[in-house]
């Protein structure tokens, strides 16, 4: 298997999450000084104070996407571990990404009246409704399964 790939994206994933991370620095704790309210393009103390409570918000905002992403470079069910340890009850949800079946690719290829151009807006609709029927599909089998086996001390 290539890994590349998934290296590529962890390493783009890990500079989204320091950039968020670096705007919650100016949006919730460097805020008072004028060179940060200076690059978002307020000129006076005054616009900077009517902006303060929105900033800072937006912060925190920036705080928690970085924290998520950060979680999702991490394998689901590491997570979902490390909640159990502390007695809080994850699931992990594992769905198909299949690559397509060749008759998959000839469903597709029906669909589209002349397949060396792009497929116009109908066209890629009817394309991802069928793929997310495939995903709608795995969402309920997993609620089911939930439903039926729920988790108990010694299911863990």
């Amino acid at each position: 298997m290539n890994t590349a790939l998934p290296v590529a994206g962890s390493v783009f994933v890990s500079i989204a999450a320091l950039i968020h991370v670096y705007i919650f620095v100016l949006e919730s704790l460097c805020w008072p000084r004028p060179a940060t309210w200076k690059t978002f393009g307020l000129k006076s103390p005054a616009d900077a104070d009517v902006v303060k409570p929105m900033a800072f918000n937006q912060g925190f905002y920036n705080l928690f996407l970085a924290i998520v992403t950060g979680i999702g470079i991490v394998e689901g069910t590491e997570v979902a571990e490390f909640l159990a340890k502390r007695g809080i009850t994850a699931y992990v949800l594992k769905y198909r990404v299949n690559d397509p079946t060749p008759e998959d690719i000839r469903a597709f290829m029906a669909l589209m009246p002349d397949p060396t151009k792009p497929p116009d807006a109908a066209t890629l609709a009817k394309m991802l409704r069928i793929k997310a029927e495939v995903a709608v599909e795995d969402a309920m089998q997993a609620m089911r399964l939930l439903r039926t086996n729920p988790v108990t001390k010694q299911s863990r």
